[in-house]
């Protein structure tokens, strides 16, 4: 009889077991898809931005003013191509600034794009959002 009270409560230890063991890997799972859903829109702002740059920096004569610098259309078609890009990945991103600049840069011209914004996470386990700021520059082709 002692013998069967014994084997019951090692049944509710092995049950508790496979509690403990199914909630640390429901968890672990849970991060993997975050992680890897949040590195993937954390890449496609990278790309984005480094579309945008290039399409700025190989921007022709008429997409440019008198004194070779990107119009301001031209700057907000860019813009808005970047935003566009990001919003068919996740519309859930906010971006929060598209800024393109020319500068020169070691003695020849360049074009820059900054993209800032935030992603946000599915299952808030380390936060809500993740901030996301990335900076392309090129040579500017055009000028």
């Amino acid at each position: 009889m002692r013998r069967f009270g014994i084997l019951r409560s090692e049944r509710g230890q092995a049950l508790v077991e496979v509690g403990m063991a199914v909630t640390l890997l429901v968890t672990l799972s849970v991060g993997i898809v975050e992680a890897g859903r949040a590195f993937m829109v954390v890449n496609m702002i990278s790309n984005a931005a480094r579309d945008a740059a290039r399409t700025a920096a190989a921007a022709g004569p008429s997409n440019r003013d008198a004194s070779g610098n990107i119009s301001a259309a031209t700057k907000s078609a860019i813009q808005s191509n970047v935003i566009s890009q990001i919003a068919a990945v996740d519309s859930a991103t906010t971006i929060s600034s598209v800024v393109v600049t020319q500068a020169v840069t070691g003695g020849l011209p360049s074009v820059q794009v900054a993209v800032n914004g935030s992603v946000p996470l599915m299952f808030h386990l380390l936060g809500t959002n993740i901030p996301v700021a990335r900076v392309v520059t090129f040579r500017d082709e055009g000028k």
